[in-house]
């Protein structure tokens, strides 16, 4: 999977979307995938890759991508546990599961939604692609044939005073732009801009 095929993303639907986006974007991600071959299905929540003591099944993932009901794909979408969501990416990469061996690509898709400052200074932190992009870089550089695609929702933080969005702070994040990266072997081997396009 190239970065240019998760660029087929609506993408542009997101920034029209306020408060978490969470459901937006698995559902965009979800939506580009079946929409891209017959062949090709989604597992909503795909199955965990293990167990807790509980019983209850562990790391699962928001959705499962499959092309002949072959997982291919893992799709990840967080807005404050980034790190966790990539160590929950790194174990089902090392699954012993027979069920999991087809996957070679993880899509996070993190998104900013966490308001820091007061009055002016009021701001949403951006997605810390950074450190994200050197977690993936270490992860993959020790697990050949396996890639991790970034996407990082980034949003500006604007005071509504007027209409549905003025009820909560909750909507006052706008989508500021949309980035990807592609990272495989532990070096970033793609970037791409998604929204506004280039």
């Amino acid at each position: 999977m190239m970065l240019d095929d998760v660029a087929r993303v609506n993408w542009a639907v997101a920034t029209r979307t306020y408060g978490s986006d969470h459901a937006t974007l698995i559902g965009l991600t979800v939506s580009w995938w079946n929409g891209e071959a017959d062949s090709h299905c989604v597992l909503d929540e795909g199955p965990g890759i293990g167990w807790r003591p509980n019983g209850r099944a562990s790391a699962r993932c928001d959705a499962l991508l499959c092309k002949d009901s072959c997982p291919v794909a893992v799709v990840e979408v967080e807005g404050t546990r980034y790190c966790y969501t990539l160590e929950k990416i790194k174990h089902l990469f090392d699954s012993n599961d027979p069920a999991f061996r087809s996957v070679k690509v993880a899509i996070l898709v993190a998104y900013a939604n966490k308001a820091v400052g007061r009055g002016h200074d009021r701001q949403i932190l951006p997605v810390p692609s950074e450190s994200l992009v050197k977690m993936s870089r270490d992860i993959t550089g020790q697990r050949p044939g396996k890639s991790i695609v970034l996407v990082a929702v980034d949003k500006r933080y604007e005071r509504i005073t007027e209409g549905i969005r003025a009820k909560s702070e909750y909507y006052w994040g706008t989508v500021s732009r949309i980035e990807g990266c592609k990272i495989a072997g532990g070096q970033i081997v793609a970037e791409r801009r998604f929204w506004p396009e280039e």
